[in-house]
């Protein structure tokens, strides 16, 4: 159920976007930016989804064959999605940072041009 909500939320968004064509460099930059936050919103699925899994009835952290002690609710899952989440916004802060370092060296030899 989350992960349809997830998917729908993502279908409109791409349905509405502007839609980059023959542009300038600069806002060539910002197409490439924003599919990076696409394709890392669209790649958070998944993680969203397990994470969310808890707030359904009847569900734990682990799955019960995979217990070591029954008294022991082991949160794997929150490890397994939490760990993903957060190397995969870690990877987008860091693709960002170095797009917008590469943006500003490609304006400023834009700039010498003219």
């Amino acid at each position: 159920m989350s992960l349809s909500v997830l998917l729908a939320v993502t279908t409109l968004y791409i349905l509405f976007r502007p839609v980059a064509g023959s542009l300038p460099s600069s806002a060539a930059s910002e197409s490439v930016k924003h599919d990076l936050l696409l394709s890392s919103w669209i790649g958070s699925f998944y993680m969203l989804a397990g994470l969310s899994a808890i707030w359904y009835p009847g569900t734990g952290w682990l799955d019960p064959e995979f217990r070591v002690d029954e008294n022991v609710d082991e949160p794997a899952q929150l490890y397994v999605f939490g760990g993903g989440l957060a190397l995969l916004w870690a990877g987008y802060a860091i693709e960002r940072t170095r797009l917008g370092k590469e943006g500003r060296s490609t304006l400023r030899s834009e700039v010498k041009q003219r």
